[in-house]
């Protein structure tokens, strides 16, 4: 029976009529941080302070998953817990109690539900050089427990690179929990973060409530818009950082966390330091390595790979036979400076998938979306000398990372998705010695 109990991936505590604890199983004793010998025989009050077994010893009603906050060893513990009395001959011979690790169940719903998911430096489109450099920096710090900012206009993909560092560090495996500093209204940012106890607040809820940070725990969080973080939960995240611990709402008592924190801004906030709007203390803590994600306009070689990835994409989604992009709209989009950056690049392949009534996405369909003050227009030079062009600068930079050995080309085309045989008929149109 023991061997069986303590197989259990939950904790089980079994005590008699008195509260003298008769059993505890191997999952309680290491989550609550105590001995078989230090627990046997002793009064679950001893054990666990202000506890709900003891209650329902009383009472000798049955309490089913009811969310609980235990006080062991000086720390503070939130679990889901079940309890039964033990009812002999209509006699209360004692009572089980079960409990799971409430912020760990908590933890595995926001996996589950997560979207878009998990996400690689190898499934972020692009092969400017700029953009290259940026990702092998990105990956070369993912496995390293350090603080990254990442930099960009909004659009450049910033929450994709905060997603490939997590999952490709070791804290793959836990939860990755965005959060938007600038969309919590300021009045609710601290018990957001921070999560309250019980009757913390006028219309808080009675049973309390757990915080992003403390939800976190073990994994990786992201602070978006880190800019709009108003100055008094900025002395309060640093704190945190500082401290590796919060304070709930209405508590006194600190709870230990490890997070991975990343933060990504639009703004520049050196700028906001020197005006006062942003703590230097803070930006330094944050700053560590600093990730700057360049705007689609500085990649044109990616603008023509993204547009066909998202055309097939949504093609597939809206069920549309759309095969091409038309000259017109290639040279449209090469010109054009994108305010938006990759996301109204996405934004708008999809609004002309969606409205586009031949096989082949036209210029009449997206112009009218484009949201910039100018105006899309065919270059003096031709679609074709255009796109050679680009092909020559892509293969020029491929060529000066990669090598220009037999080997560095197999892998140029692999990078490509080309054969070698198409790779070297390139070369030879560009006056490339083969």
């Amino acid at each position: 029976l023991r061997t069986i109990i303590d197989a259990v991936d939950e904790g089980i505590i079994a005590v008699d009529h008195n509260g003298k604890t008769l059993c505890i199983n191997r999952w309680a004793k290491e989550i609550l941080g105590i001995k078989e010998e230090d627990a046997a025989g002793k009064n679950i009050d001893d054990i666990l302070n202000k506890n709900s077994i003891t209650k329902v010893l009383k009472t000798k009603k049955e309490i089913k998953e009811q969310e609980e906050i235990l006080d062991v060893n000086n720390n503070r513990y939130r679990f889901l817990l079940s309890a039964k009395p033990i009812i002999f001959n209509s006699e209360n011979t004692g009572a089980v109690a079960t409990f799971k690790d409430f912020n760990k169940l908590h933890r595995s719903i926001l996996k589950i539900s997560e979207k878009p998911g998990s996400m690689t430096f190898d499934e972020i489109l692009g092969i400017s050089p700029s953009f290259l450099k940026v990702k092998e920096q990105a990956r070369q710090i993912a496995s390293q427990e350090v603080t990254v900012m990442l930099l960009g206009e909004s659009g450049t993909g910033k929450e994709l690179f905060a997603r490939a560092i997590h999952y490709e560090s070791p804290r793959e495996n836990e939860v990755f929990l965005p959060i938007n500093c600038g969309a919590i209204p300021d009045s609710l940012m601290e018990s957001e973060f921070f999560g309250y106890e019980k009757g913390a607040f006028t219309g808080a809820d009675p049973k309390g409530k757990i915080g992003k940070l403390e939800i976190a725990h073990g994994g990786t969080i992201l602070l978006d818009e880190i800019g709009d973080l108003p100055l008094h939960m900025q002395v309060k995240l640093l704190r945190v950082i500082q401290d590796k611990e919060i304070v709930r709402v209405g508590g006194n008592k600190p709870i230990k966390i490890d997070i991975r924190i990343l933060a990504a801004t639009n703004k520049d906030l050196w700028e906001m330091v020197k005006k006062g709007e942003f703590r230097e203390d803070l930006f330094y803590r944050l700053n560590v390595v600093p990730i700057h994600i360049p705007p689609l306009r500085e990649r044109p070689e990616d603008i023509l790979l993204m547009a066909e990835e998202f055309l097939d994409r949504y093609s597939n989604i809206y069920n549309k036979n759309i095969k091409n992009i038309s000259d017109e709209v290639k040279n449209a989009l090469i010109n054009y400076s994108w305010p938006g950056n990759v996301r109204e690049l996405e934004n708008l392949i999809e609004y002309g998938v969606i409205f586009e009534k031949t096989t082949i996405l036209s210029l009449e369909t997206i112009s009218k979306k484009m949201i910039s003050k100018e105006k899309p227009y065919l270059a003096k030079k031709g679609l074709k000398e255009l796109v050679r062009e680009y092909e020559g600068k892509i293969i020029r930079n491929l060529i000066d990372i990669y090598g220009n050995d037999t080997e560095s080309k197999k892998k140029i085309a692999e990078h490509l998705k080309i054969s070698q045989a198409t790779f070297y008929r390139k070369l030879k149109e560009h006056d490339y010695q083969i």
